[in-house]
């Protein structure tokens, strides 16, 4: 069956990117990497009234380090803003290529196939993977974050 299409307005991408955002499994400990080396987290999260969904995702390569994304998904499946770090650089749908790293916001009607240059100011440190999922995860207002507990990375 194939999946549904949702489009999202700009106005209600925007609203749901700043929605405070709460990690909906307090009491469960997430494992980075997990128990057989996978770099992958998804965790769910909610809004305060518990009305909208999120999947606040972070995907990490085990044979190249520096390569890694962070996205936050709202209504399950729509991706509201991706950050890639240390992969291939972007073209856009007008041929500009953006350099990595770089950050994918929604657009009405063109879903994340736009990317901009990564501001320094919202993410500080890109060579470390932990911080900078806790910067997006700022950038996206997560106000009750989860709790990751870190092995080697």
């Amino acid at each position: 069956m194939p999946k549904e299409i949702v489009n999202l307005s700009q106005t209600e991408a925007q609203a749901l990117l700043k929605m405070e955002k709460f990690c909906d499994e307090v009491i469960k400990v997430y494992h980075y990497p997990d128990s057989e080396g996978r770099e992958r987290l998804n965790i769910p999260h909610v809004s305060k009234d518990r009305m909208e969904k999120f999947i606040l995702d972070f995907n990490g390569s085990i044979s190249n380090h520096g390569k890694y994304s962070c996205q936050i998904r709202g209504r399950q499946n729509v991706v509201l803003a991706h950050l890639d770090v240390g992969g291939p650089p972007h073209r856009n749908p007008d041929k500009e290529i953006i350099g990595i790293p770089h950050l994918h916001f929604y657009r009405e009607g063109s879903g994340t196939t736009w990317a901009v240059v990564v501001s320094k100011k919202e993410f500080s440190n890109l060579d470390f993977r932990y911080q900078t999922f806790f910067d997006f995860m700022d950038f996206c207002n997560v106000v009750r974050r989860p709790t990751i507990q870190i092995g080697f990375i």
